[in-house]
């Protein structure tokens, strides 16, 4: 017998459910390596009390640092800003027993930025109007 249902939109409540449910799950089939499943490593840089650029980043499960946004203030770019916030983000990471970082960003973005600091690109998906490409580093010698 075929069991009916209906597709909704789930309430806020019923989203953490959904990703509560999966996350015990995934935890049941594969530990995780951290006490909790998303630590946020987020940093900034500021002048003058301004944001002129940041990293917001995650160190995920299992010893991952996932890097989800970087940016610079267009006026403060090509200074070095990114760089650094990034080098202190993997830093930290590292310290916290993260091994590998990853990221993906645009080809109208910085994709030379990851290249440069030696993210290596493992993978891209073309839009048709633009680019997504996917980038990792090790952090520290996987054992």
């Amino acid at each position: 017998m075929k069991t009916h249902y209906e597709i909704i939109e789930p309430t806020s409540e019923e989203a953490e459910a959904i990703d509560g449910n999966l996350l015990e799950e995934i935890r049941n089939v594969k530990p995780f390596a951290l006490k909790e499943p998303f630590v946020p490593l987020n940093l900034c840089a500021k002048v003058n009390g301004d944001i002129v650029g940041g990293v917001l980043a995650y160190a995920v499960m299992w010893d991952i640092l996932y890097i989800d946004t970087v940016w610079t203030k267009e006026s403060y770019r090509g200074q070095g800003i990114a760089v650094r916030l990034l080098e202190q983000t993997e830093k930290r990471a590292a310290a916290m027993g993260c091994k590998t970082a990853r990221l993906s960003t645009y080809d109208f973005q910085a994709p030379y930025l990851y290249e440069k600091t030696g993210y290596a690109k493992f993978g891209e998906i073309d839009y048709g109007h633009c680019k997504e490409f996917f980038y990792f580093k090790r952090l520290t010698e996987a054992k």
